[in-house]
């Protein structure tokens, strides 16, 4: 449980310093609105590269630009209207429309989100010392001439061992991007430790290492290949998923936020629209970070719908 616990506390730290690197790369995607020569798929992935080594956050993936590029959309229409904004959303589609095309083929999830590669490797772990563990003990009470009580106990200390380096490797992750987290986000002069200024060690920080390679043949092929396939069988559907989705975890919460509002509908759910002014106005920003994330065109859709619903009811009526 201790293992899990720092595991939990690893992953909000490392989106935590993701979101910081997405507003980063968002303020330059809108600062370069007028250069649409440096919205081109390889300076837009230099960008994402220098904002990477500069705050020492996770490998940003070519998901997470995508949905930054969406996100400074959605920006640039709460500060402009016409032909203005027209202009400057051409741009930022043509960005979106080369990276998309450039993508190579989705090799892991590591390749989407290297955040959720590290917890999922680390699971795989676990689960695989426990099975081990179990396998042992059972193996031990009905066969106790195949397992000697030597075998249970160097069995018993070699997975604590394991749990000890994995509990170990995660509160040096978790420490590790707090404080970047932290220093971009100016609350103190000076990190405590600076760990962040110290090289990756491989050994201690195995899966903090994998998070920061941009080996991507060997992180997508070598590594992916060991620890993805336990989850192969386990759940197929929401495996496949987290190949498409940046933040797979932020996807399902806003989901569940969005059914709380929608659960009490009267019509159904597909084309609901509440009719509560505050309720509209949550359902509209779930909407809007869902098709930031996912990109589906069915969420801009009902967004937009849903927008000029609340316009309505904000116009004056007429006497």
């Amino acid at each position: 449980m201790l293992t899990l616990y720092t595991l939990w506390k690893v992953r909000k730290a490392g989106y935590g310093l993701l979101e910081l690197a997405d507003e980063r790369i968002r303020h330059h995607l809108i600062s370069r609105i007028t250069r649409p020569e440096l919205l081109t798929a390889p300076a837009v992935r230099s960008l994402a590269l220098g904002i990477q080594t500069t705050t020492g956050c996770p490998v940003i993936t070519d998901a997470m630009i995508v949905a930054a590029i969406r996100s400074a959309a959605i920006e640039l229409e709460g500060r402009y209207t016409g032909a203005v904004l027209l202009r400057k959303l051409k741009v930022l589609n043509a960005a979106l429309k080369e990276i998309d095309d450039t993508v190579p083929p989705l090799l892991s999830i590591a390749s989407t989100d290297r955040v959720m590669a590290y917890e999922m490797s680390m699971r795989t772990v676990i689960y695989l010392i426990t099975i081990i563990q179990l396998t042992v003990l059972f193996i031990s009470y009905r066969s106790p001439e195949f397992v000697s009580y030597s075998l249970l106990i160097v069995s018993s200390l070699a997975a604590s061992a394991i749990y000890v380096w994995m509990i170990f490797s995660n509160v040096r992750a978790s420490k590790y991007w707090r404080s970047l987290y932290r220093k971009m986000r100016h609350e103190d002069d000076k990190v405590p430790g600076s760990l962040e200024r110290r090289p990756l060690r491989p050994a201690l920080d195995f899966f903090l290492f994998q998070a920061h390679s941009n080996n991507h043949h060997y992180v997508n092929v070598y590594w992916a290949s060991v620890w993805e396939a336990p989850y192969f069988f386990i759940g197929l559907k929401s495996f496949l998923r987290r190949h498409e989705v940046f933040n797979y975890y932020k996807e399902r919460r806003l989901l569940k936020r969005l059914h709380g509002i929608t659960k009490h509908a009267v019509a159904p759910v597909s084309i609901y629209i509440p009719v509560d002014k505050s309720n509209l106005e949550e359902y509209i920003s779930l909407l809007r970070e869902l098709w930031i994330i996912t990109g589906s065109e069915t969420y801009k859709e009902k967004m937009e719908t849903a927008k000029s619903r609340l316009a309505a009811k904000a116009a004056p009526t007429a006497n």
